[in-house]
């Protein structure tokens, strides 16, 4: 008897509400917890959502994600609630941490979180915890500096910690990253005057590889900010882009700074705006989707059309597709072919979006989408402010799956 695996997302049809999109037909679930009554305090009309879209939140079993859930002051929660939990995607139930902390993302490889516990008054101490074993591996603190983030290395078991002086975008920053190993020992590995550094992502195919951005105090025009250097520091280059290739523009911010790796090392994804505007409206950017090849500068890019722009994206782990959220005009989720976008602008539209209040300031929340560990979904945020509002996942068709995928049962 040869079992093949049933898919995440077929798992999850088991047990949330499951509806389908009368245009493509594919299968939407509501995701919220089952069992949200298990966290402590909550009323329920707060928000779920997915972290941030450079954040790693999948465990090493692929079964369970890292939720947020915010909910604001009330007369029982004056202080209203901001907490973070692992949603069971095969059971529906959430798990809490049986620890008091802020969990910033998983390890994808090990049973591994990077959270932020304050073991000092007013000083955070990033550690490393084995969420199995309920117990800290490593940590690391560093006073006198603000902790800005930090991000796993592709091994899943270091993990590159920022800190800063300074007031960022405004004034002259300090900026120093360091490493921290599970065994407990640490390593500065860079340090940066003048600069605010921020956004560390590792490569997914080199653990001794990550980029960075590099945005100079007191502000000044740079059309790259991303940087790719390796933890020896030995290497550290901009981004490179191509003459000819369409450039950012001096809007601050606009500059390839929200991006994600390609899960196979060979592409940076992002977005950015080569317009001048004062405008604070996001929509208003002209802002084009980037998929650049760090090594040579090729960059597969094109415009968005009206109203598919609506922020962050999610890759797919076998590095084809994005996914992103449209608005008003293009109410759908849909992704993009990034091999196509050498052709110029594609998109498949793959269900309608629930309805969301996307904010003109760019203040969030956000949909944040992020594939399934085996593609066969994607989860997102979305409904916001209705009254359901929090986490879907809508199942992805077989063609954009990974082409050696299976599901259902064989004998």
């Amino acid at each position: 008897m040869i079992a093949s695996t049933i898919s995440i997302f077929e798992q999850a049809s088991r047990v949330f509400p499951v509806e389908h999109d009368p245009d493509t037909g594919a299968r939407l679930l509501y995701a919220n917890p089952l069992n949200p009554s298990s966290l402590p305090g909550a009323t329920g009309t707060g928000l779920w959502s997915t972290p941030y879209h450079q954040n790693t939140c999948f465990t090493s079993d692929r079964t369970r994600i890292l939720l947020r859930y915010s909910e604001p002051p009330s007369g029982a929660n004056p202080t209203g609630i901001h907490t973070n939990v692992l949603l069971n995607l095969i059971t529906g139930q959430i798990e809490p941490f049986n620890f008091t902390g802020h969990v910033y993302e998983l390890s994808p490889r090990h049973p591994i979180a990077v959270t932020f516990e304050h073991r000092e008054p007013a000083i955070p101490a990033v550690t490393l915890r084995d969420i199995d074993a309920n117990r800290p591996l490593a940590s690391f603190s560093l006073p006198g500096w603000n902790l800005w983030a930090a991000h796993l290395l592709a091994d899943g078991q270091r993990a590159l910690i920022g800190h800063y002086q300074g007031t960022y975008y405004h004034e002259r920053c300090h900026s120093r990253f360091d490493l921290l190993n599970p065994d407990g020992t640490t390593e500065q590995v860079l340090d940066v005057d003048g600069c605010f550094c921020n956004h560390i992502q590792g490569c997914p195919a080199d653990p001794d590889l990550y980029s960075y951005n590099r945005w100079p105090t007191p502000p000044s025009r740079r059309e790259v900010v991303n940087h790719i250097r390796d933890v020896r520091g030995t290497f550290d280059i901009e981004l490179p882009q191509r003459p000819g290739t369409v450039r950012p523009g001096p809007l601050w911010g606009g500059q390839r700074d929200h991006y994600l790796w390609t899960p196979d090392g060979n592409r940076i994804a992002s977005y950015f705006s080569p317009v001048t505007t004062t405008s604070r409206d996001h929509f208003d950017f002209g802002w084009w989707v980037s998929a650049l090849d760090w090594r040579t500068g090729e960059d597969f890019a094109a415009p968005y059309p009206p109203d598919r722009w609506t922020g962050h994206f999610g890759v797919s782990p076998d590095s084809r597709f994005l996914f992103a959220c449209g608005r008003k005009s293009f109410p759908f989720c849909y992704t993009i072919d990034i091999q196509e976008l050498r052709n110029g602008w594609n998109e498949r539209i793959i269900c309608t979006c629930p309805p969301s209040e996307v904010s003109r300031e760019n203040h969030g929340p956000f949909h944040m989408p992020f594939f399934l560990p085996d593609q066969s979904g994607v989860v997102f945020t979305a409904g916001w402010p209705g009254s359901r509002k929090g986490i879907y996942l809508v199942e992805l068709p077989a063609d954009l799956r990974p082409r050696t995928s299976t599901e259902g049962t064989a004998s």
